[in-house]
């Protein structure tokens, strides 16, 4: 638990004085190395450029998420659009759309199995959601996820704000 809280401790930091893009990717991907997560998402919705992100999906993933049009019907990013607070994705899978359950679906045949969503409300129009992901069974990512989700939320702050410093 405490080794846990200076790792946190130690991302926060990084992302106070990292340069770039690419540093952004490295600091998070060494601070998931030390949690069952291995999946992470971000998009940052910029008003001027419109929404860019950062992600460890796979390729093919991308792609079809993007050729499906599956951004506007994704339940975890109309959900994430409306509240400011951390969720599981457990928490929404009940009364979903046909269409919201297939992404959740398809998402899940590539290891997307289980996740949470730190929606972060930004400056002006800047908003940003990181979305964390395993391939651990729901009830698995739970305990993970009511063990880690305050220092998640607080490194989704930052790393939203280091990513829109950048722009």
């Amino acid at each position: 638990e405490a080794s846990m809280r200076n790792t946190t401790v130690e991302i926060l930091d990084r992302l106070q004085s990292v340069g770039d893009e690419a540093g952004l990717k490295r600091a998070l991907e060494w601070y998931l190395s030390k949690t069952d997560i291995d999946v992470y998402a971000y998009i940052a919705f910029l008003p001027e450029i419109g929404p860019r992100g950062i992600n460890n999906h796979p390729k093919h993933w991308l792609d079809r998420y993007r050729d499906e049009g599956y951004l506007e019907v994704d339940p975890v990013i109309s959900r994430a659009r409306d509240t400011l607070i951390p969720f599981q994705w457990s928490d929404i899978k009940r009364d979903l759309k046909k269409r919201e359950r297939l992404v959740l679906d398809e998402g899940g045949d590539v290891g997307l199995i289980s996740g949470a969503t730190v929606p972060v409300p930004g400056p002006g129009r800047n908003a940003g959601m990181v979305f964390f992901s395993s391939s651990l069974p729901d009830q698995q990512f739970e305990r993970l996820w009511s063990s880690t989700k305050y220092d998640l939320h607080m490194v989704g702050l930052y790393f939203h704000s280091a990513f829109v410093e950048l722009f």
